[in-house]
């Protein structure tokens, strides 16, 4: 396997908002935190109506596969909400993360 390949579906993809949803707002913001094997990937965030992103945590030498995960795989749920017409703060919800990931407060 080539190094472009490796990735396979899942090629990680850049930190904030999936296409469809606004990448800023001047609304209060909600937060959930995810987690893989206690490890923070990130935080999912929302201001419930239009703006939704993720902000990946820092990857360090031993997760970064792992954090390179959780952005692409946060970035297809928003895509997939977005394209259902889903308002924002549909990506907050827990369902689309677990058992994958540990959803907790932020």
């Amino acid at each position: 396997m080539t190094d472009e390949n490796r990735w396979g579906d899942m090629a990680p993809v850049p930190s904030g908002s999936a296409p469809g949803y606004d990448r800023t707002t001047t609304k209060p913001v909600r937060r959930i935190a995810l987690y893989k094997r206690g490890i923070l990937m990130g935080h999912v965030w929302s201001d419930g109506e239009n703006a939704a992103g993720f902000d990946a945590a820092e990857p360090t030498e031993e997760n970064a596969r792992e954090t390179g995960r959780a952005i692409s795989y946060v970035w297809r749920v928003h895509a997939l909400a977005h394209q259902r017409g889903e308002p924002a703060s549909v990506v907050l919800e827990a369902r689309f993360y677990e058992p994958l990931y540990e959803v907790r407060p932020a």
